[in-house]
């Protein structure tokens, strides 16, 4: 069984100072006390600085550095590499945890008798106002549909080991978009499955990256990731982009389909 675990909260931001204060906020009145928090900006001009300047003179474990970076991952690989903790959590700037147990929760987890190398919870939606309007609940893991792109690993509930992080070589920066933390579990998935836990970890906000990314780009990304992990549908990238595209088409079709038999239904007769 392995002892109560150092935990590394790592924050990435850019210009978004009140985003950051929410969520250092938020680690902050955790009730598990033992981890770090360590932010990496990407050299922001609205008084990020500043307050990071401020807050790591307040508060002893926590730390920042602000400088130029190639992207996202290469700035979440910058604080992996910083972090000293047995585990890593990414709650990137304007993320939040749900309650202030969810670390003592995680850390009670580290220390089951079955060990596991990462795990994730449920992530909470919330609106621009951080009220929560739905919930995501990935459970229970299932491999294959998580390769075809039909479940998806929500990193802000994510618990990683340090040293099999960086063991397995972090995220790929050279991975097109903004699905490199997914390529990451696709490719550790194979050897080593993930704990589960049916409990709300994360709160995610609206409006990111990834909101924007259209079907058909998302569908190109999860092919990618199974081209470049070795797991194609049928090992044949032809097929499987066949397959991609194919899978877009229907569901789009199929929401199409229900939101006019919504619109239908308001009808009078």
């Amino acid at each position: 069984m392995r002892s109560a675990p150092f935990i590394s909260i790592i924050t990435i931001t850019l210009n978004d100072v009140e985003g950051l204060k929410y969520t250092v906020s938020s680690a902050e009145c955790q009730t598990y006390r033992n981890y770090e928090h360590i932010v990496v900006d990407g050299m922001s001009s609205d008084g990020t600085v500043e307050y990071c300047a401020a807050t790591e003179e307040r508060l002893s474990n926590f730390s920042y550095i602000s400088e130029s970076d190639r992207g996202i991952y290469d700035a979440m690989n910058k604080g992996a590499r910083m972090a000293r903790g047995d585990l890593l959590v990414f709650l990137n700037s304007s993320d939040g945890m749900t309650d202030p147990a969810v670390l003592e929760f995680v850390a009670e987890r580290w220390s089951d008798p079955e060990e596991w190398q990462w795990g994730y919870g449920a992530i909470r939606l919330t609106d621009l106002n951080r009220i929560p309007f739905s919930g995501v609940v990935q459970a229970p893991f299932d491999r294959r549909q998580f390769q075809l792109g039909r479940q998806y690993i929500p990193h802000q509930a994510c618990y990683i080991g340090r040293e099999f992080f960086l063991g397995r070589g972090g995220y790929d920066e050279s991975f097109p978009g903004t699905a490199a933390d997914q390529e990451f579990f696709v490719r550790v998935c194979q050897t080593d499955p993930p704990a589960v836990w049916i409990r709300f970890l994360a709160d995610f906000k609206i409006g990111g990256l990834s909101s924007k990314e259209t079907p058909w780009v998302r569908e190109a990304l999860w092919h990618e990731m199974r081209v470049k992990n070795g797991v194609a549908v049928a090992n044949n990238r032809y097929v499987d982009r066949v397959g991609s595209v194919a899978l877009t088409f229907l569901e789009r079709l199929t929401r199409a389909m229900g939101k006019l038999l919504r619109s239908s239904a308001n009808f009078p007769d």
